[in-house]
């Protein structure tokens, strides 16, 4: 991203750094531009170009690279600033952060010195436990650590090279070779992104492999510089033109939902080198937007501004609220840090070879006139960020009816004795002003499991399903439940099988999958996920029509997924018929159908909770997706003759939902209960189910309808209680 020394210094290609760097800060700060991201692909190929032709021409004027001079000359232009933001992250981190966040950003911060951060970032994406975790304050580095592996490759690729054409006798050969060889790295390593973009689009964005091409192109405009000298004046002004007009097509109209970065990042990558290309002949002097002392002030102190803005967005709205005054704030102090970082520690660190011993690396630059900006600009940003902490929310007033989610056709149960009393537990938690003491505490639940060992262990694998290790009650049980979905139904599994095995009679086998929601959608993070998740429901569904079980109990995360590899998102409906249709013949065969509601709405523990946070930062909502998905639950739970059991008031007083009740928290993420809340919801659930069955009597027929839900859902006659796989119960629960 810095421009290397002893670069020619072009206007342009600073022009360009400031509209990348902006476009990167306004995407994360503002969210806009909508392809804000593209100005990494921007930065990628000015770092191949200016890198390549810096080596080339001291190649040419010494007659050799020296890699020693070039790897001190990166050091000291990009390591002070990079470990100094890394410093005041980590200090600030641990100033805010506690528990699994901030030990997370101590790894974080290692490998970002390591200059492997892209990979941390790439393989955590793809972690499912991981994969919804807010953003590190360090994730920007991923970027710097692409760069820096080119650094340290592609030098000793072009020695290697000219050493080559040297023994090969061929004068002036050597830019033909380099431009050939990064032509060759650039096509497969395009090849290779289109292929990883398919497949695995978390890696892909992070991957080296993947985004090599990208800064191959620019090293292979440098090798062809002598020829792009030959570019006339006029048509060197319209390609400048064209090519800066396709950067900022590219920022606007290049979405997330689109496959990158093979192939669409081709588009920001393209026009940029057009628009470096065009600059090259002495007489081009590129576009004014890029060359005015607005872009290139910005273009020099890009590297600096890109360093700050992230740990000052993600560090400073874990403090204050997110409001246009904060985020006013946040640009005012990210361009200040800017500033003095590269007033005092690039530019010196930069030239302190040039100077003498005696001088001073930071002479002149702490004048007074200096100092009264620090004063004023500081000033400022602490007036903004005390109005922020002013406008911190309050609790709100609950004014939502959950019952209101129920479509007309549906009869919702009243609230059980039981969820009344409990009821009043979450509104006195949604009335705590302090943090309470909690066990587990918050730093224990923050990325704590999201069910028990024995129950995790059944939701990894893809492949087949372990009755032997999944399956719990006692070897005398008559009738056999069966739970389904994703990683929220393993999150029910451990209260319903206590339930259950209080009972007696019960046999519980748990199905669910991480990652996998049960539907027959190709929804996931990778084509690989999608193929996994489909060997594994297609096994839990054999496994179904095997037990012929009396109960078939799913349940689904809220949140919809696109379909992989074309950005649409599934409708709630659509979504709804996909589970009808695979319940349907378990339904057919007699089981009765349980549909247990997600937890509804809530706030990323991990995110919201700090040092300096209140009970109220971590409130959550009932979100829309969720009212939506119960409607269309609900409807899909009548068509099938069975049942929808909301989750509502086990989390929420009306829309309002706390972080902790009773003394323990509620969510170890923005999705999951923790195993402690799980204990809380067990006499719950059961008096939902009893509050309209008689376990007891369960799908025999023995004793009316199973559970509580849409008007004539009841008992099934005739179930079978001899059926395979009984000789696979455990007479110890929690096998």
């Amino acid at each position: 991203m810095p421009a290397p020394e002893g670069s020619q210094h072009r206007r342009d290609i600073q022009g360009l750094r400031a509209l990348a760097v902006v476009a990167v800060v306004g995407d994360h700060l503002l969210g806009w531009p909508t392809g804000g991201f593209v100005g990494v692909d921007v930065f990628f190929v000015l770092s191949g170009f200016l890198i390549t032709e810096l080596l080339l021409r001291e190649r040419a004027s010494t007659g050799r690279i020296s890699l020693r001079g070039f790897y001190e000359r990166r050091a000291r232009r990009l390591l002070p600033a990079a470990w100094l933001v890394l410093a005041v992250t980590l200090l600030g981190s641990w100033l805010i952060y506690s528990g699994p966040r901030l030990a997370a950003t101590v790894t974080d911060a290692g490998w970002a010195v390591a200059f492997a951060a892209n990979w941390r970032f790439g393989l955590e994406g793809t972690d499912y436990f991981r994969a919804d975790a807010p953003p590190s304050p360090l994730q920007h580095y991923w970027s710097l650590a692409v760069e820096e592996q080119y650094y340290v490759v592609w030098p000793v690729l072009l020695v290697a090279l000219a050493a080559l054409t040297s023994r090969a006798g061929v004068r002036g050969a050597q830019r033909v070779v380099v431009g050939a060889t990064a032509a060759l790295l650039a096509l497969a390593s395009f090849a290779w992104a289109v292929h990883e973009s398919a497949v695995a689009p978390t890696v892909a964005y992070f991957s080296t492999f993947s985004r090599a091409w990208e800064l191959a192109v620019g090293a292979g405009l440098a090798a062809g510089v002598p020829v792009l000298r030959r570019i006339r004046p006029v048509p060197a002004r319209v390609l400048s033109w064209v090519g800066l007009t396709g950067i900022v097509a590219s920022l606007l109209l290049v979405g997330s939902d689109l496959a990158f970065p093979g192939p669409w990042a081709a588009a920001p990558v393209a026009a940029t080198a057009v628009v470096v290309l065009a600059g090259v002949p002495e007489h081009a002097d590129g576009p004014w937007l890029l060359r005015n002392r607005v872009a290139t002030w910005l273009g020099d102190r890009s590297y600096s501004l890109y360093l700050w803005h992230f740990p000052v967005i993600v560090l400073g709205f874990a403090v204050v609220a997110e409001t246009t005054v904060t985020r006013a704030g946040a640009a005012l102090a990210m361009l200040v840090a800017a500033y003095y970082s590269y007033e005092l520690v690039e530019t010196p660190l930069r030239r302190s070879r040039r100077r003498s011993s005696g001088r001073a690396a930071t002479s002149g630059v702490l004048t007074p006139r200096y100092r009264l900006l620090v004063a004023s600009l500081g000033a400022v940003t602490v007036t903004a960020l005390l109005a922020g902490l002013a406008l911190r929310p309050t609790a709100a007033q609950p004014e939502v009816d959950l019952t209101a989610a129920a479509p007309a056709a549906t009869t919702v149960a009243p609230l059980t004795a039981a969820e009344t009393r409990w009821q009043e537990k979450v509104l006195a938690a949604l009335e705590t002003t302090d943090w309470p003491v909690l066990d587990p505490s918050m730093e224990q639940a923050i990325g704590s499991a999201q069910a028990p060992d024995d129950v995790v262990a059944c939701g990894v694998s893809t492949e087949s399903v372990d009755l032997e290790a999944c399956t719990w009650g006692s070897p005398a049980a008559r009738k056999t439940a069966v739970v389904v979905g994703d990683s929220v139904s393993l999150t029910y599994v451990a209260p319903l099988r206590e339930v259950l095995g209080a009972r007696g009679s019960w046999d519980l086998v748990s199905l669910g999958t991480f990652g996998c929601p049960f539907v027959p959608l190709p929804v996931g993070r990778s084509s690989e996920a999608v193929d996994d998740c489909a060997t594994r429901r297609a096994a839990a569904l054999a496994t179904i029509a095997d037990l012929d079980p009396d109960v078939v109990v799913v349940a689904n995360s809220s949140e919809t997924p696109d379909v992989l590899g074309t950005g649409d998102s599934v409708s709630d409906t659509e979504w709804a018929r996909g589970v009808e249709q695979l319940l349907a013949p378990a339904a057919a065969a007699g089981a009765a159908v349980v549909v247990l509601a997600p937890p509804p709405g809530g706030t990323d523990i991990e995110e919201c909770y700090t040092r300096l946070s209140s009970p109220v930062d971590c409130v959550g909502q009932v979100s829309d997706s969720w009212v939506s998905r119960a409607r269309s639950e609900q409807a899909m739970a009548a068509d099938l003759g069975g049942t929808w059991i909301s989750s509502a008031p086990w989390f929420c007083f009306r829309d309002q939902c706390p972080s902790f009740v009773d003394g323990v928290p509620v969510r170890s993420d923005a999705v999951h209960m923790t195993t402690a809340f799980a204990e809380r919801v067990e006499p719950l659930l059961a008096s939902a189910l009893r509050s309209t069955a008689a376990l007891t009597g369960g799908a025999s027929g023995a004793g009316g309808p199973l559970v509580r839900g849409p008007e004539g859902a009841g008992s099934r006659p005739g179930s079978p209680t001899d059926r395979p796989g009984a000789g696979l119960r455990s007479s110890t629960p929690g096998r």
